[in-house]
């Protein structure tokens, strides 16, 4: 049974306690957070295992990341401040298998759904 956005209960409730563990592990404080599913598999990973079921939940956290720094160029004067994470997740396994952070100020996707992470 499919709920919002075409997510199913179960994978709502994954893609929460998948953004509430990455927020506690940054300690960052969260604006938004919200999430998309799509088909297809993700080989590639930086954390986990490859995401393989064949669907995908893509998780974006917006806000302050005040414990996550990157690394400017050398001589680079570009704010490198954290405003956002990105969370790539198989929604059998809910388990992530590629996590990204980014600079510039985004704003939630205008069909993501929005998750309760508070």
């Amino acid at each position: 049974m499919q709920a919002e956005g075409g997510l199913s209960g179960r994978e709502l409730t994954l893609a929460r306690d998948i953004a509430r563990y990455w927020i506690a592990r940054a300690g960052a404080k969260i604006t938004s957070a919200t999430v998309t599913a799509s088909a297809g598999k993700e080989p590639d990973h930086n954390v986990g295992d490859a995401c393989m079921s064949g669907r995908l939940l893509n998780i974006r956290l917006l806000g302050d990341f005040p414990h996550t720094v990157v690394s400017p160029p050398f001589g680079s004067t570009e704010d490198l401040t954290v405003r956002s994470m990105q969370i790539t997740a198989d929604a059998k396994t809910g388990r992530a298998c590629l996590v990204g952070v980014g600079i510039k100020i985004l704003t939630p996707e205008a069909d993501a759904v929005a998750l309760p992470v508070d």
